[in-house]
Protein backbone atom coordinates (compact mmCIF):
# COMPACT_ATOMS: atom_id res chain seq x y z
CA UNK A 1 0.00 0.00 0.00
CA UNK A 2 1.28 3.45 -0.92
CA UNK A 3 0.69 6.13 1.72
CA UNK A 4 0.20 9.74 0.76
CA UNK A 5 -0.43 12.76 2.92
CA UNK A 6 -2.37 15.18 0.82
CA UNK A 7 -0.68 18.54 1.23
CA UNK A 8 -3.42 20.85 0.02
CA UNK A 9 -2.26 24.26 1.10
CA UNK A 10 -4.15 26.53 -1.30
CA UNK A 11 -6.95 28.84 -0.22
CA UNK A 12 -5.94 28.86 3.42
CA UNK A 13 -6.17 25.11 3.93
CA UNK A 14 -3.32 24.23 6.26
CA UNK A 15 -2.27 20.92 7.71
CA UNK A 16 -3.27 20.57 11.32
CA UNK A 17 -1.90 18.52 14.17
CA UNK A 18 -2.94 15.04 15.11
CA UNK A 19 -4.86 16.18 18.18
CA UNK A 20 -7.95 14.37 16.89
CA UNK A 21 -6.98 11.38 18.98
CA UNK A 22 -7.88 13.28 22.13
CA UNK A 23 -10.68 15.43 20.71
CA UNK A 24 -13.89 15.71 22.71
CA UNK A 25 -15.76 17.66 20.02
CA UNK A 26 -19.15 16.37 18.84
CA UNK A 27 -19.17 13.86 15.96
CA UNK A 28 -18.32 15.40 12.60
CA UNK A 29 -20.31 15.55 9.41
CA UNK A 30 -18.00 14.42 6.64
CA UNK A 31 -17.47 15.97 3.22
CA UNK A 32 -19.00 14.17 0.27
CA UNK A 33 -16.30 12.25 -1.62
CA UNK A 34 -16.80 11.50 -5.32
CA UNK A 35 -15.01 10.28 -8.40
CA UNK A 36 -15.11 12.75 -11.29
CA UNK A 37 -17.27 10.99 -13.89
CA UNK A 38 -15.24 11.68 -17.05
CA UNK A 39 -11.95 11.26 -15.14
CA UNK A 40 -12.74 8.05 -13.19
CA UNK A 41 -11.18 5.85 -15.87
CA UNK A 42 -8.06 6.08 -17.98
CA UNK A 43 -7.38 4.34 -21.29
CA UNK A 44 -3.72 4.97 -22.15
CA UNK A 45 -2.80 4.25 -25.76
CA UNK A 46 0.72 3.55 -27.03
CA UNK A 47 2.32 6.69 -28.51
CA UNK A 48 1.89 5.57 -32.12
CA UNK A 49 -1.02 3.76 -33.69
CA UNK A 50 -3.98 5.92 -32.72
CA UNK A 51 -6.96 4.94 -30.60
CA UNK A 52 -7.34 1.40 -31.85
CA UNK A 53 -8.17 -1.32 -29.30
CA UNK A 54 -4.96 -3.16 -30.23
CA UNK A 55 -3.00 -0.02 -29.35
CA UNK A 56 -4.09 0.13 -25.68
CA UNK A 57 -1.07 0.12 -23.34
CA UNK A 58 -3.27 -0.11 -20.22
CA UNK A 59 -6.67 0.67 -18.77
CA UNK A 60 -7.07 1.95 -15.21
CA UNK A 61 -10.01 2.83 -13.01
CA UNK A 62 -10.72 4.39 -9.66
CA UNK A 63 -12.71 1.77 -7.81
CA UNK A 64 -13.80 2.15 -4.17
CA UNK A 65 -13.17 5.22 -2.04
CA UNK A 66 -13.57 4.62 1.69
CA UNK A 67 -12.80 6.58 4.81
CA UNK A 68 -14.15 8.87 7.45
CA UNK A 69 -13.60 12.06 9.34
CA UNK A 70 -13.21 13.31 12.89
CA UNK A 71 -13.57 16.78 14.38
CA UNK A 72 -10.32 18.33 15.55
CA UNK A 73 -9.56 21.76 17.00
CA UNK A 74 -11.03 24.28 14.52
CA UNK A 75 -11.19 21.72 11.75
CA UNK A 76 -11.96 18.34 10.35
CA UNK A 77 -9.50 15.46 9.90
CA UNK A 78 -10.39 13.48 6.75
CA UNK A 79 -8.78 10.07 6.24
CA UNK A 80 -9.60 8.04 3.12
CA UNK A 81 -8.34 5.29 0.84
CA UNK A 82 -8.80 5.15 -2.92
CA UNK A 83 -8.50 1.81 -4.72
CA UNK A 84 -7.01 1.86 -8.24
CA UNK A 85 -7.17 -1.12 -10.61
CA UNK A 86 -5.25 -1.44 -13.89
CA UNK A 87 -5.30 -3.98 -16.72
CA UNK A 88 -2.48 -4.52 -19.19
CA UNK A 89 -3.36 -3.83 -22.82
CA UNK A 90 -2.10 -5.52 -25.98
CA UNK A 91 0.36 -2.65 -26.65
CA UNK A 92 1.98 -2.70 -23.18
CA UNK A 93 5.77 -2.56 -23.37
CA UNK A 94 6.60 -1.26 -19.87
CA UNK A 95 5.01 -3.85 -17.59
CA UNK A 96 3.33 -1.14 -15.51
CA UNK A 97 0.59 1.46 -15.52
CA UNK A 98 2.06 4.90 -14.73
CA UNK A 99 -0.46 7.67 -14.19
CA UNK A 100 -1.29 10.82 -12.26
CA UNK A 101 -4.43 11.50 -10.29
CA UNK A 102 -5.75 14.55 -8.47
CA UNK A 103 -7.61 15.29 -5.27
CA UNK A 104 -9.56 18.54 -5.04
CA UNK A 105 -11.51 20.15 -2.21
CA UNK A 106 -14.49 22.22 -3.32
CA UNK A 107 -16.43 24.58 -1.08
CA UNK A 108 -19.68 26.46 -1.32
CA UNK A 109 -20.54 27.83 -4.75
CA UNK A 110 -18.40 25.10 -6.37
CA UNK A 111 -15.27 27.08 -5.58
CA UNK A 112 -12.10 24.95 -5.80
CA UNK A 113 -10.30 25.62 -2.52
CA UNK A 114 -7.37 23.28 -3.09
CA UNK A 115 -6.14 20.78 -5.68
CA UNK A 116 -3.09 18.49 -5.63
CA UNK A 117 -1.73 15.96 -8.15
CA UNK A 118 0.03 12.70 -7.36
CA UNK A 119 2.01 10.27 -9.52
CA UNK A 120 1.41 6.57 -9.08
CA UNK A 121 2.46 3.27 -10.66
CA UNK A 122 0.72 -0.10 -10.73
CA UNK A 123 3.16 -2.86 -11.71
CA UNK A 124 1.93 -5.77 -13.81
CA UNK A 125 3.09 -9.08 -12.43
CA UNK A 126 4.54 -11.62 -14.88
CA UNK A 127 1.66 -14.05 -14.38
CA UNK A 128 -1.23 -11.56 -14.19
CA UNK A 129 -2.69 -8.98 -16.56
CA UNK A 130 -4.37 -7.00 -13.75
CA UNK A 131 -3.19 -5.47 -10.53
CA UNK A 132 -4.33 -2.85 -8.06
CA UNK A 133 -3.09 -0.51 -5.37
CA UNK A 134 -4.55 1.45 -2.48
CA UNK A 135 -3.64 5.11 -2.02
CA UNK A 136 -4.09 6.47 1.52
CA UNK A 137 -4.92 10.15 1.76
CA UNK A 138 -5.26 12.35 4.84
CA UNK A 139 -6.01 16.05 5.26
CA UNK A 140 -7.14 18.49 7.90
CA UNK A 141 -9.68 21.01 6.62
CA UNK A 142 -9.99 24.14 8.79
CA UNK A 143 -13.61 25.05 9.53
CA UNK A 144 -14.88 28.57 10.09
CA UNK A 145 -17.52 29.13 12.74
CA UNK A 146 -20.78 27.57 11.55
CA UNK A 147 -19.15 25.42 8.86
CA UNK A 148 -19.33 21.65 8.86
CA UNK A 149 -17.82 18.89 6.78
CA UNK A 150 -20.89 18.56 4.59
CA UNK A 151 -20.16 22.10 3.30
CA UNK A 152 -17.25 20.60 1.34
CA UNK A 153 -16.92 18.12 -1.51
CA UNK A 154 -13.76 16.11 -2.23
CA UNK A 155 -13.21 14.98 -5.83
CA UNK A 156 -10.77 12.33 -7.08
CA UNK A 157 -9.93 11.73 -10.74
CA UNK A 158 -7.22 10.84 -13.21
CA UNK A 159 -5.19 13.62 -14.80
CA UNK A 160 -6.08 13.12 -18.47
CA UNK A 161 -4.74 14.52 -21.71
CA UNK A 162 -7.31 16.26 -23.94
CA UNK A 163 -7.35 13.15 -26.20
CA UNK A 164 -7.92 10.81 -23.23
CA UNK A 165 -10.78 12.98 -21.97
CA UNK A 166 -12.34 13.08 -25.45
CA UNK A 167 -12.05 9.28 -25.67
CA UNK A 168 -13.77 8.84 -22.27
CA UNK A 169 -16.61 11.13 -23.34
CA UNK A 170 -17.02 9.30 -26.65
CA UNK A 171 -16.97 5.87 -24.91
CA UNK A 172 -18.75 6.42 -21.55
CA UNK A 173 -19.46 2.75 -20.82
CA UNK A 174 -16.03 1.28 -21.32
Amino acid sequence: MTARSVALLAAGLVLGGCSWLSSTVAPASCPIVSKVGDAAKLIRFAPSGGQDLNNIAFEAGIMDITGGCVSVDNGLWVDMTADFLAAKGPADTEGKASFEYFVAIVGQGDKVLAREQFASVIPFLATKNRNGIKESLAETIPLAKGQQGSDFHIFIGFVLTPDELAYNRAHPGG
